[in-house]
């Protein structure tokens, strides 16, 4: 694997890291870290000399689809998303986000079942995180 490749999944690693705590302990996602690792990933881009220019259109994508679905995703979480694409790769992220959003779904599924409860809301970001560890290790 390359250097900034290594690089950049443990930006990512780390900043999923901190937003899943946030989720689950605050029900909140801050914003600085998301700030901080995109502007790494950018700088990494700008250092490497390759392209960003499809992970901002697909962020600023993702962003507008959750602005307009709020009741069903939670804005910090868009915005978890968008960062997540712009630091490791739209691949990867779409990955790790189809792979969490699955893990999420189980989640309140067999919490449901086996609670007799109904889920209002479940913290998405430790779930992107699980599917990105799952991208990790798949990876090569």
């Amino acid at each position: 694997m390359q250097p900034m490749r290594q690089i950049r999944d443990l930006i990512a690693l780390a900043m999923l890291a901190v937003c899943a705590y946030t989720d689950i302990k605050e029900r909140n996602i801050y914003l600085a870290p998301l700030a901080v690792s995109s502007a790494g990933a950018v700088l990494i881009c700008l250092i490497t000399g390759t392209s960003f220019i499809l992970s901002v259109i697909i962020g600023i994508m993702i962003i507008a689809v959750t602005s307009i679905m709020r009741r069903y995703i939670g804005s910090g979480d868009g915005y978890l998303l968008a960062a997540l694409i712009l630091v490791a790769e739209p691949g990867p992220a779409l990955f790790s986000m189809l792979a969490g959003s699955v893990l999420a779904a189980v989640f309140a599924a067999v919490k449901t079942v086996i609670g007799n409860i109904k889920i209002r809301t479940v913290p998405l970001a430790p779930f992107v995180m699980a599917g990105f560890i799952i991208m990790l290790i798949s990876y090569e």
